[in-house]
């Protein structure tokens, strides 16, 4: 039952044809499997796994498929990022029940490079009253393929290379760490997924699906109208490159890295703007959960914790971690500095109204 469990790695032909000793296409399937379109709509809402709904590997695979093409259909960015993490949250829950063979299995079909050590590496840490404590890792990656799964948390110190066990060009990884770099794995898959299938018509699509397309379109796509936000006294053409592609970026439901979500809210809290403002914006990303994202907004506000209120990274700071476009268009070495200057600039310019 591996495919059900993760059925982004399998494929509907090869599948079909072990079964069954001919490749079918998905409307041949679909009379064989009925209530796969009913678990492709769970699976784009992040319902239960497919198998607890006793679907077997082609059921989950075509289930999969379906799926896709529903979300592609939609044309809506934010759906397409939030399915993702749907596919990955859920296979997460089954690699924390997997051995690391089989997590490492599921990072290579997902496209990423890692192997089982046949010893574990073990680092020692300290010694004490005559014994050695040592960290133990199981699995490595290649150095490029690290960077590729890590590179949504790269800031946070415990994920940094150079705090990495790194040797030869290989990444030496624990068993915990696998298991999120392999999440991070699907969320990637998932998303490449949907690139090769492309654009798809709606009205292309076979009748059966069209129901459902609306059903979806009409629970989620009407909550994610906040590209069209507006926050009093927030002037949007002000902003510096850096937070301008981020804010736009979330506006759109991309699923942003630690780092860019730091950036964003410190700013968007720096210029004025309130912690319900900026889970305003917040409420676009694919992975929103306000409980925590509200803790969060209000910890860098300064309502919690040491009540320090947060600046936000330095155009030095945005450099180093890969977040400024360039800085041609920027005169001072702060993003707020570069609001506020070109806040200035928009307030002096004349209307460009026509007189009435």
């Amino acid at each position: 039952m591996l495919y059900a469990r993760y059925p982004f790695v399998g494929s509907v032909s090869k599948l079909s044809k072990r079964m069954f000793g001919v490749e079918m296409d998905v409307e041949e399937l679909l009379d064989l499997y009925p209530n796969a379109i009913d678990l492709a709509k769970a699976m784009v809402e992040g319902r239960g796994p497919a198998e607890d709904a006793g679907c077997d590997d082609l059921c989950a695979v075509l289930a999969y498929r379906i799926a896709l093409v529903l979300v592609a259909a939609a044309r809506s960015n934010w759906l397409r990022n939030n399915f993702a993490v749907n596919v990955a949250k859920r296979a997460s829950e089954f690699f924390k029940k997997e051995g690391i063979e089989t997590v490492v299995g599921v990072l290579k079909a997902c496209g990423f490079w890692a192997e089982v050590l046949r010893e574990p590496l073990r680092v020692p840490l300290r010694q004490q009253r005559g014994a050695v404590y040592a960290e133990e890792y199981l699995v490595r990656t290649t150095l490029m393929d690290y960077v590729r799964l890590a590179k949504r948390f790269l800031s946070d110190p415990t994920w940094k290379v150079v705090n990495k066990a790194l040797l030869g060009g290989f990444v030496y990884l624990k068993e915990e760490e696998l298991r999120r770099l392999a999440e991070e794995a699907v969320v990637i898959k998932v998303l490449e997924d949907l690139r090769e299938l492309g654009d798809v018509d709606p009205q292309a699509l076979p009748e059966r699906f069209k129901g459902v397309l609306e059903e979806l379109k009409t629970k989620y796509m009407a909550k994610r109208s906040s590209a069209d936000i507006k926050i009093k006294g927030f002037e949007p053409r002000a902003l510096p490159p850096c937070v301008r592609s981020i804010y736009e970026r979330a506006l759109q439901g991309d699923n942003l890295s630690h780092q860019e979500r730091f950036t964003l809210a410190t700013f968007l809290l720096n210029v004025g703007k309130d912690v319900e403002d900026v889970l305003e914006v917040f409420k676009n990303m694919p992975d929103y959960n306000e409980r925590i994202a509200r803790y969060q907004v209000e910890h860098l506000a300064g309502l919690r914790g040491s009540h320090k209120k947060y600046s936000p990274p330095s155009c030095k700071t945005l450099v180093s971690w890969g977040l400024c476009p360039g800085k041609d268009e920027c005169k001072g070495d702060h993003p707020l500095k570069e609001y506020w200057r070109r806040l200035r600039r928009l307030t002096k310019a004349p209307s460009r109204e026509p007189r009435p």
